[in-house]
């Protein structure tokens, strides 16, 4: 998390009430934001590909604790 100097925006000028409404409207702007962000097509056309490949032959799939175990035995330091 950064360190953000109060000073620098200002917000040492403001007063409890006039903090507590900027406090207030930074709050209700990251509810705002929108939890699922849309994917890109090239994403979608990858998670459709792969999704065709498991069902023509699932056995070729993976679970992810074994993946999980694999690549942290060895990139692990």
């Amino acid at each position: 998390m950064s360190n953000f100097d109060l000073a620098s925006f200002g917000i040492d000028r403001l007063n409890r009430d006039e903090r507590i409404e900027l406090a207030s409207a930074i709050l209700q702007s990251v509810v705002e934001i929108p939890d699922k962000q849309e994917l890109p097509p090239w994403l979608i056309a990858e998670l459709d590909r792969r999704m065709d490949a498991y069902e023509k032959d699932p056995s070729q799939a993976r679970a992810w604790d074994d993946v999980f175990a694999e690549l942290t035995a060895k990139y692990a330091e």
